[in-house]
């Protein structure tokens, strides 16, 4: 069941009249799939960003007409907008100042909690930007493909084709096991999902190994 399952039209209506509950019902909901997509995408102080980002919302909610998929939407592409200006305010940082992180250091702390969320995403880390940021609007904020493509201002195809080449290449490197060591159990169990899934890895083979996304 996806998050807007879970908020109903009269909610999101009192939320936009300012019940408190509401919006309290609102954050509580959607607040963990959006630290998600931003930890996908490489976000460091995650925490503060979401703050900021509810703070925009918040300030928006009077004026937002829709239902709860329109509020899913509005979210993600402000989460998406504030990832842009966070990046490029780290790019005018003095090169010294800036966080240095690594992808086996990813890797190792979504291995250490493999099958959940953390794992999916740790192995987000090592895709292209572009390809990261499609599965991740697709995955973990549970978006369509037309909707990815709004936010991320490309066409549905291209959406298409960034998070056909994204798991694929995931797919790749698991076979590898070019990501780490996850324990002979959770390697089978991986093995195990690829084997069961078409050459490329489709989305819902990707949501299989990572079911708590």
């Amino acid at each position: 069941m996806s998050a807007d399952a879970r908020i109903s039209q009269a909610t999101l209506d009192e939320a936009v009249s300012g019940d408190p509950a509401a919006i309290g019902l609102l954050w509580k909901t959607w607040n963990p799939p959006l630290l998600r997509f931003l930890r996908s995408r490489k976000v460091k102080d995650y925490d503060d960003l979401a703050s900021t980002i509810w703070v925009d919302i918040a300030s928006g909610l009077p004026r937002f007409v829709g239902d709860p998929s329109a509020f899913r939407r509005w979210l993600f592409t402000m989460a998406h907008r504030r990832i842009i200006d966070n990046a490029r305010a780290i790019a005018r940082q003095p090169a010294t100042t800036r966080l240095r992180t690594t992808p086996a250091a990813a890797t190792t702390n979504a291995f250490a909690v493999a099958g959940s969320a953390e794992w999916a995403i740790g192995l987000l880390q090592h895709l292209p930007e572009d390809q990261a940021a499609a599965i991740a609007l697709r995955i973990l904020a549970d978006l369509s493909a037309a909707e990815a493509a709004e936010i991320l201002g490309v066409s549905e195809g291209n959406i298409r084709v960034l998070t056909h080449r994204g798991l694929r290449k995931l797919r790749e490197r698991l076979v590898s096991n070019d990501l780490g060591e996850p324990g002979a159990d959770q390697d089978g169990k991986i093995r195990k999902s690829i084997e069961n899934a078409s050459n490329v890895v489709t989305l819902e083979a990707f949501r299989s190994l990572t079911p708590d996304a």
